[in-house]
């Protein structure tokens, strides 16, 4: 009983209207995976109704926001692994012999 009643105020707080009925029991089984499928389909396009898609605006300022954020990252970073290439290779003429 204080399952149903969490799940109950689960499905409230999701913004659903009312429980989702589970695949009868007829449905369970091996031979019962058509009737699940379909619910599930079924439940996918309704999930995909609630999506908020973005704009087309949206999408290419974010989409400059990531090439400019790895454009910045990449060169960061190429900068840190020549300076640890000059570092290493200083370290190993100064103490390994030749480089």
């Amino acid at each position: 009983m204080k399952t149903a009643m969490v799940d109950n105020v689960k499905d409230a707080q999701a913004g659903r209207r009312e429980a989702e009925t589970p695949v009868v029991a007829a449905a369970a089984g091996p031979l019962g995976w058509w009737a699940r499928a379909k619910d599930f389909l079924v439940k996918v396009r309704e999930e995909v109704g609630r999506v908020s898609w973005p704009t087309q605006r949206e999408v290419q300022a974010t989409t400059i926001v990531v090439i400019a954020f790895s454009l910045i990252m990449g060169i960061y970073l190429f900068a840190v692994d020549a300076a640890f290439n000059k570092l290493v290779e200083w370290i190993f003429r100064r103490f390994g012999g030749a480089a």
